[in-house]
């Protein structure tokens, strides 16, 4: 894994996005710090590591096709950061409990690191 070094928190939060987009798990998980925790507040899972954050990215895409997140805004306060997003895409592989319904999504959301 190659550290990420950069001291501007926007830039490095679009171009963690971007490797979102890009549907690049190990470049999305690059950004990650062995420590850090992600909980979707959807499902109720946590996921802790960069291996994990990487792990969910595979899962997301695999199942969810055409997956995109748009910033709406982005708030930087020193070295935090508050974002709005929309994620969109389509529901085109099976999940647990969940087949694939072939239907586009569209939801809002936040995040804050």
């Amino acid at each position: 894994m190659e550290a990420i070094t950069s001291t501007d928190i926007k830039a490095l939060v679009l171009d963690w996005t971007d490797a979102f987009n890009r549907h690049d798990p190990d470049a999305y998980a690059d950004y990650m710090d062995e420590h850090c925790v992600f909980t979707n507040v959807g499902t109720g899972q946590r996921f802790v590591g960069h291996a994990a954050q990487r792990a969910d990215l595979v899962q997301l895409i695999t199942a969810w096709s055409d997956l995109h997140v748009e910033v709406v805004k982005l708030l930087i306060d020193g070295d935090s950061y508050t974002k709005e997003w929309i994620i969109t895409g389509v529901h085109t592989g099976d999940m647990p409990h969940l087949p694939a319904t072939g239907r586009p999504f569209r939801l809002l959301g936040a995040g804050v690191g």
